[in-house]
């Protein structure tokens, strides 16, 4: 007589989490608050990089191990790939079309979410000149606007957040974080938890497999 096959297990105990799960998802969350109420493009190239680091990390072990291992690192390294080049618009001059419901989702949450809490996101700048603060930032930023000047002058923009990782402005009331640095670096946090997410599925479906 032949034994019976293992059944596989059931969906309530596919999702477990380790004490050091619970702590990396405390740290991320403290670290996404921080990066998000101090929002800038150095915060924006930090979460870039570190994403697109592990996704290539992802990549490697998935080649190289086998198991769990594989398949949790293979649903990171796609999920988290898939919504970086959706946010990023690779290869078309108009993006990858238009209003592709990925980005579409994550921008929109992103931006709703800075409204939300706008108010909240002031900084008390040190004072400089504009060519400086146009030299640090990289980008002139705020909104484009003729501004009189005491001695008649014209300015041709007012950069109405000025923040910029250090916190310069050309005025000395505070202002406000900008709109794109926080959705930048809420893109930075969407693939990380994306690719995440992606990975607990895939290794979910992967435990499903009938024990041999």
């Amino acid at each position: 007589m032949t034994e019976p096959r293992a059944t596989a297990p059931r969906w309530g105990g596919l999702f477990r989490f380790s004490l050091r799960q619970l702590l990396l998802a405390t740290a991320f969350v403290a670290i996404g608050c921080y990066a998000l109420r101090w929002a800038s493009p150095w915060w924006a190239i930090v979460l870039f990089y570190a994403g697109l680091t592990l996704i290539v990390v992802g990549i490697l072990i998935a080649i190289n191990r086998r198991g769990e291992s594989r398949s949790f690192w293979a649903g990171f390294a796609m999920c988290g790939l898939a919504h970086m080049l959706l946010v990023f618009r690779p290869g078309l001059p108009n993006g990858i079309p238009s209003l592709f419901p990925a980005a579409f989702v994550t921008t929109w949450a992103s931006a709703w979410t800075y409204h939300q809490v706008e108010s909240q996101l002031t900084v008390n700048p040190r004072i400089v000149s504009v060519d400086e603060l146009i030299k640090i930032r990289g980008r002139p930023g705020g909104d484009f606007e003729n501004v009189p000047l005491a001695d008649g002058a014209i300015l041709d923009y007012s950069l109405k957040s000025g923040e910029d990782g250090s916190f310069s402005a050309i005025v000395p009331a505070p202002q406000h974080i900008m709109e794109k640095d926080f959705i930048e670096v809420a893109h930075g946090l969407w693939t990380l938890l994306l690719a995440y997410v992606g990975g607990c599925i895939s290794l979910a479906i992967y435990r499903t497999r009938p024990k041999e």
